[in-house]
């Protein structure tokens, strides 16, 4: 379980300079690989004590968010990582009912996609300008 939940970690690693990016990539490897988001919400929800105790991982990526030049009024690193964390399963947590309200499929390719560029555009709006400095960059999303 927890190599799978790992994984999903490793395969689309944290820049601070391209945090909507990330999201990006993210959302990308959540939608393949749905039996990683299964394991950790039973996870977080059934068992938090079990396994291994993955502050280490979480305080690796608030430090990759520190090392980005800060200014007064941006939210605290760890705010920022919960809420892009949890805006990158949003697709995959949702009820299929709410994502088909707008009478779209929401397993057509389309329309994964076009979520995906409203996640990439969410993530932009939130971030500080110290992470977005190489997001413009053709290829980075």
């Amino acid at each position: 379980m927890f190599k799978v939940l790992h994984a999903l970690g490793e395969a689309a690693p944290m820049t601070v300079h391209d945090l909507p990016g990330w999201a990006g990539r993210a959302f990308d490897e959540i939608v393949a690989h749905l039996e990683a988001v299964r394991l950790h919400y039973w996870r977080v929800l059934e068992a938090p004590d079990a396994g291994p105790d993955d502050r280490e991982l979480y305080a690796s990526k608030i430090a990759v968010l520190m090392s980005a030049d800060r200014t007064e009024g941006e939210l605290p690193p760890a705010d920022l990582l919960v809420l892009v964390s949890h805006m990158t399963t949003a697709w995959s947590s949702t009820s299929r009912d709410l994502l088909a309200a707008d009478g779209s499929d929401p397993t057509a390719v389309e329309r994964r996609a076009a979520h995906r560029a409203a996640l990439v555009e969410a993530v932009r709006r939130l971030c500080p300008p110290a992470a977005l400095a190489e997001a413009a960059e053709p290829g980075n999303t």
